[in-house]
C-alpha cells in the first residue's frame, strides 16, 4: 500500500509511505518569490508512485497571523490542493486534531504537540538519514500518512528527486 501524507503551506512537505518496500520518500515543497508552486516535483512524485490515497491536513489561518500571511498561506495551500485534484488520485482531508490524537497516543502528557510528534517520529524512524533532525513539516507529513495506514512499520527514508 502507498499513502501520501501532505502538510501544506509555503514551507510544507509531503511524505510517501510504501508498505511493500518500507520506504518513506519525502519532498519539500518549493515556491518562487511570487509564491508560485513548483508543481513538477510534486506531480512527478504522485504520478510515478501511484498512491492508494493522498491525505492532506485540513488547515486554516491561525490567530495572530497577519492578513498578508493568511493570504499567502491560502494561495500556497490552494496550489498544492489543485495539484492533488489534477492527479485524480483518491484524496481526503484530515484535521490536525484527528491525526495527532492517534499518533501522539502514549506520549508524555507534559510534552508540547511538536515534541510529541518528534517523539512519535523517532519511534517509527529511528534511523532517519545520518542522524539529522528532520523539519517539522516532514514529520507532520509522515505522521499524517502513517495515521492513514493504521499499521505499525519501521521506515527507511529517502528524498525524492527528479
Amino acid at each position: 500500500m502507498k499513502i501520501l501524507g501532505v502538510d501544506p503551506g509555503k514551507t510544507g512537505s509531503c511524505c510517501l509511505l510504501d508498505t511493500d518496500s518500507n520506504e518513506a520518500i519525502y519532498l519539500n515543497f518549493k515556491f518562487d518569490k511570487n509564491n508560485i508552486f513548483d508543481i513538477n516535483p510534486f506531480y512527478s512524485l504522485i504520478m510515478q508512485n501511484d498512491p492508494d490515497m493522498i491525505v492532506m491536513e485540513k488547515v486554516q489561518g491561525r490567530g495572530g497571523m497577519g492578513a498578508t500571511s493568511v493570504f499567502t498561506f491560502g494561495i500556497c495551500t490552494g496550489q498544492i490542493l489543485n495539484t492533488i485534484k489534477f492527479t485524480r488520485m483518491p484524496f481526503k482531508h484530515i484535521t490536525p486534531q484527528s491525526w495527532q490524537k492517534k499518533m501522539h497516543s502514549g506520549q508524555d502528557s507534559n510534552m508540547k504537540p511538536k515534541e510529541k510528534s518528534f517523539a512519535a517520529f523517532n519511534n517509527l524512524c529511528p534511523s532517519y538519514p545520518l542522524g539529522k533532525k528532520p523539519k517539522m513539516d516532514i514529520i507532520d507529513a509522515f505522521l499524517i500518512a502513517h495515521n492513514e495506514l493504521g499499521t505499525y512499520h519501521k521506515w527507511v527514508f529517502d528524498e525524492f528527486e527528479l
